[in-house]
């Protein structure tokens, strides 16, 4: 079977990792599974049939250093997830302005770098608000300001060379906690909900964060699925984080693509795993033409913009959606299992909500691959 490589970091103190019940069950199923610090110097990644970045937590400490190593797995010609190009997308938080900008809801979010920026704000900005770095991990960083706060002074000291985010206190991270719903390979795996220690306000459990799953409601579910189409492409893994702002809308917090914690313990083997809810516009809003996203239910890459002129028969502008049929296997642990079988070998993936799998034969069709399915 495959030889797996586990991303993780070389001092694990003070961490809670999920990932021996990840490395159980795939050497149960037959796997030779490593858990392997990005730091190692010189591993011979060659060996691996594939890489999955899952808990190099310090990487933010030297960013460039972890960017130069997944370039180096990538060159060596094996697979890696989530890819490089997604990890550098998602490393600076200026992604969520990205993903405002096809529609999806965020906490309200200043951008600004340095010292006098920050005080500049505070000085017109009422009520409480937080500040975090904008390349970040685990609450690093992070602090409450509350209105005339002269803890303003430290804080600006910290980033007085560095960029930063500043987003209002968001009450329902106190009072309902932070949702995350756990997707993989584009299908939702489990949800939890944590809520921070008494006194504090962050989420995390090294911080004293409380975490309990959940069935999520229909409305952080469409949210969720939201975020997840409007991604640049299909992941092995994703966690998408959910917070209510005042009026009781879902909002994104974070999409968390590089190196998400995924609480495996708090997984309900009997929970059915389901694909994003499908609707006409999964991504985007009519306000804020183009959109893009990707369809996992189809497996195609969809790109949205304004017809160029009202549809005969219309006297008003509309959406014109074009896609494309990827037709590539969703899952890399599948992939990875199927190196060295013949060229004529099937590829797999898993189809639309009830999770099938399906095969693309050595032929194909006048509209693409044909799909057969598999007992």
């Amino acid at each position: 079977m495959a030889r797996i490589a586990l991303l993780t970091l070389e001092d694990r103190t003070g961490y809670v990792i999920d990932d021996a019940l990840a490395v159980d069950a795939l050497r149960s199923r037959g796997h030779d599974v490593d858990e392997v610090p990005w730091s190692r110097p010189d591993p011979d990644w060659s060996a691996y049939a594939l890489v999955v970045v899952r808990t190099p937590w310090d990487y933010t400490e030297r960013p460039g250093a972890f960017l130069d190593v997944l370039a180096e797995i990538e060159a060596r010609g094996v697979p890696l997830e989530n890819r490089r190009s997604v990890v550098a997308w998602n490393l600076h938080k200026g992604y969520l302005r990205e993903l405002e900008e096809r529609g999806v809801p965020i906490v309200p979010t200043t951008w600004g770098k340095g010292a006098d920026s920050l005080r500049a704000l505070r000085a017109r900005m009422s009520g409480r608000f937080v500040v975090k770095p904008v390349i970040g991990a685990n609450a690093r960083d992070t602090f409450v300001i509350d209105e005339g706060d002269a803890a303003i002074q430290r804080v600006a000291a910290i980033y007085a060379s560095r960029e930063w985010m500043a987003q209002p206190f968001v009450r329902s991270v106190v009072e309902d906690g932070e949702h995350s719903l756990f997707y993989f390979s584009g299908v939702l795996s489990h949800a939890i909900v944590k809520s921070p220690a008494p006194g504090d306000f962050r989420v995390q459990e090294e911080h004293g964060g409380i975490i309990r799953p959940i069935e999520p409601p229909a409305d952080l579910r469409a949210a969720a699925d939201r975020v997840l189409l409007c991604l640049p492409e299909p992941l092995l893994q994703a966690r998408i984080d959910l917070v209510r702002l005042d009026d009781g809308t879902p909002a994104l917090m974070e999409a968390e693509l590089i190196e998400p914690s995924l609480y495996f313990r708090m997984h309900t083997p009997t929970r059915r795993a389901t694909s994003p809810t499908r609707s006409r516009r999964a991504c985007g809003a009519p306000d804020r033409p183009p959109a893009m996203g990707y369809d996992y239910a189809k497996e195609e890459r969809c790109d949205e913009s304004w017809s160029p002129a009202p549809t005969r028969g219309s006297a008003s502008r509309s959406w014109r959606r074009s896609c494309a049929s990827t037709r590539t296997p969703s899952s890399s642990w599948e992939r990875a299992t199927r190196r060295g079988a013949s060229a004529r070998a099937p590829a797999c993936w898993k189809g639309g909500p009830s999770g099938s799998r399906a095969c693309a034969s050595s032929s194909s069709t006048s509209r693409g691959t044909r799909r057969s399915e598999l007992p």
